[in-house]
């Protein structure tokens, strides 16, 4: 799998479309494999303006991430994504 962060965003060269979607993808790509709080998401996404129900809106885009290829796993008993080594 190939992540392109210089230039448009893209995985495997396929763009990803979406500022969200980008933005969560951005935060996991950031991490380098560390776990990922749903807040720090959150902040990511939304700047501090964050939906009613943030934590669903990000388990969806999370589900997107997943769609487009990326191996993303949940941390048992922490609110946290990390993508697979």
């Amino acid at each position: 799998m190939q992540i392109t962060i210089l230039g448009p965003l893209a995985v495997d060269g396929r763009p990803v479309r979406g500022e969200r979607l980008a933005a969560v993808l951005r935060a996991l790509v950031d991490a380098r494999g560390r776990a990922v709080s749903t807040s720090l998401l959150v902040d990511a996404v939304w700047d501090g303006a964050p939906p009613d129900d943030a934590t669903g809106a990000v388990q969806a885009l999370v589900s997107r991430v997943r769609r487009l290829g990326l191996p993303v796993v949940a941390v048992p008993g922490v609110t946290a994504c990390r993508p697979r080594r």
